[in-house]
């Protein structure tokens, strides 16, 4: 990871304390230019008027301002067009970009303003879900898979502090979150391994080891369970390697009264060897371990 992120929401009116940068997002708008001046004037920004018209210009999506004593050291002022582009992906990618530029400031908190819900609101489902967004876009851009990597920093603290009329709604929703971040990096990090580590055998440990604890019931089938059940397609393919095949059923029962069973039916190659490929030419490049959740089959 970039930082190891630490979110709150804000209590009153913010103090900026040493190391802290702001983040404001403006809708691209007719009134864009009497909010961004407004807010200058009300915060005593006096941003570079050259930097001013470009980020006010028809090409314009972000302006940085290094201020002085007793505000953010840093405002990382945003762009929003709502037009027929914008999607909650385009909001939760610019969130991601906005991480990953502080990985080389001296930055420990970040504040962000968070806009209104009523002016996305046509683009979200609902409310928590914008929220929900927002909270991804900073998690997923902090994310890095450095394990390997001879040279590595540990990562540095930031604290993430929401600034929004609800509050009651951000904590709910970071709660709600959680869980399904950590799900994203345990994927991410599986399919960044490379083949050599992550045989069939290593994925079963890993999963063991990371979803018991979580509550769910994981049966496996080795090779021998695989015969015996005639599923002669999983061990063919495995026949062509040294490493054995495996099968595994992950068996999830909520706490509540489920209102319906869902079943899901996946694959985990941790190495595809050759075969026609339907893949496209940009989705081979990456293609150095894990085959899950990413581009179809190989035949």
């Amino acid at each position: 990871m970039i930082f190891n992120l630490k979110f709150r929401t804000a209590e009153g009116k913010p103090v900026f304390k040493d190391s802290t940068a702001l983040a404001v997002f403006f809708i691209d708008s007719k009134n864009l230019k009497n909010e961004f001046n407004k807010f200058c004037k009300d915060n005593r920004f006096e941003p570079n008027k050259i930097d001013a018209g470009n980020f006010l210009s028809k090409d314009g999506e972000q302006l940085t301002i290094t201020s002085s004593y007793g505000k953010p050291d840093k405002t990382f002022i945003s762009k929003i067009k709502t037009d027929e582009n914008f999607s909650s992906d385009y909001f939760r990618n610019s969130l991601a970009g906005l991480i990953i530029k502080l990985e080389k400031e001296n930055i420990s908190n970040l504040y962000i303003q968070v806009p209104s819900f009523s002016d996305f609101k046509k683009y979200f489902s609902d409310e928590a879900y914008y929220i929900q967004t927002i909270i991804e876009g900073i998690s997923l851009g902090n994310y890095r898979f450095d394990k390997y990597k001879s040279e590595k920093k540990k990562p540095a603290g930031l604290e993430v502090i929401l600034n929004y009329k609800n509050s009651k709604i951000i904590k709910k929703v970071l709660q709600e979150t959680t869980p399904i971040l950590e799900s994203v990096y345990f994927s991410r990090d599986l399919i960044n391994e490379p083949a050599i580590t992550l045989t069939p055998g290593e994925m079963v440990k890993r999963t063991k080891n990371d979803l018991v604890k979580k509550g769910i019931k994981i049966t496996v089938y080795d090779k021998k369970g695989l015969t015996a059940r005639g599923m002669k397609a999983i061990l063919a393919v495995a026949s062509g390697s040294s490493q054995p095949p495996y099968l595994m059923i992950l068996h999830y029962t909520p706490k509540v009264k489920a209102k319906k069973k869902i079943a899901l039916v996946g694959k985990g190659v941790t190495y595809d060897s050759g075969g026609y490929s339907i893949k496209p030419t940009s989705g081979m490049l990456d293609m150095n371990a894990s085959d899950i959740l990413k581009y179809g089959d190989s035949f």
